[in-house]
């Protein structure tokens, strides 16, 4: 790797956490619903497709999840009429706007194949890096690139701003000795969620696969590192950084954003989240 283009830890996780948002839809946003049996025969296909991108990805997250965030468990907004809800249990929980979190950003692979400017080769080659740290740390990259990105393993419904934690690392799972049931952390008491939550199928797509526990574990990792190297606070002039350069200054004045190598410091990252390499 040309060492012009290899970033500090802190750096890495601001590729990490940086998001490609995009607008995603319900399966209740048109205003005329069907019946109950085709409703249901909806669902079901969508649920049998092999999602190409985040708005199937959503649907079925949606669908697996029942219709809820699966941290705080208020509902969604729009709930389709074919899903079997308990109207009380609803209004005891509250209603939210919830979004499609991916547990691995799509960011990090697209970056890849972005446009060839110098300030997207950064960009692809610290999303390499990041590849890279994820196979030293025992994760086969391979299995969630591609039509994988938006599998049911690597997405989960979440509420909007508990979403925004999530992705900035300010907030993540824990696994108990209980399957499929995790602690949940955070960095900050302001972050008002509940101590644990354990997820679950929905209805009757009790075949649907989970958020990846090892996906999980990794994002752990991320977050446990960036707290301990500082780089939470780093991210907001980061993010600042990028907009600023529309291609890298060729004297060295961006230095600041691209420096470091990161490779050389694997071992110490290691070190903090207990992992060799």
């Amino acid at each position: 790797m040309n060492e012009s283009t290899e970033i500090t830890w802190p750096e890495l996780t601001h590729i990490l956490v940086k998001k490609h948002k995009k607008k995603t839809s319900d399966l209740s946003e048109h205003p005329s619903r069907p019946s109950f049996n085709d409703a249901e025969e909806a669902l079901m296909t969508v649920m049998k497709e092999i999602p190409q991108d985040s708005n199937l990805a959503k649907k079925q997250a949606l669908i697996r999840d029942g219709y809820r965030c699966v941290v705080t468990g208020k509902y969604n907004l729009n709930i389709p009429a074919s899903f079997d809800v308990n109207e009380e249990e609803v209004k005891r929980v509250g209603t939210c706007w919830t979004e499609c979190a991916h547990i691995v950003q799509e960011s990090i692979y697209s970056n890849i194949s972005n446009e060839e400017s110098l300030t997207s080769i950064a960009k692809r080659d610290s999303s390499a890096s990041l590849l890279t740290v994820l196979k030293r740390f025992g994760y086969d990259v391979e299995n969630i690139n591609g039509d994988k990105m938006h599998s049911l393993h690597n997405v989960m419904t979440l509420e909007k701003n508990v979403h925004e934690h999530f992705d900035r690392l300010e907030l993540w799972f824990e696994a108990t000795e209980i399957e499929h049931c995790y602690r949940i952390k955070t960095f900050s008491k302001s972050i008002q969620v509940p101590n644990t939550t354990t997820f679950v199928r929905s209805g009757t797509h009790l075949d649907s696969p989970l958020p990846s526990p090892e996906l999980l574990a990794h994002h752990a990792s991320c977050a446990k590192v960036a707290h301990l190297s500082g780089a939470a606070e780093y991210l907001d002039e980061l993010d600042r950084d990028w907009d600023d350069l529309p291609v890298l200054a060729a004297d060295g004045r961006s230095s600041n954003v691209l420096n470091n190598a990161l490779l050389r410091s694997l071992n110490s990252i290691s070190s903090l989240v207990g992992v060799e390499v």
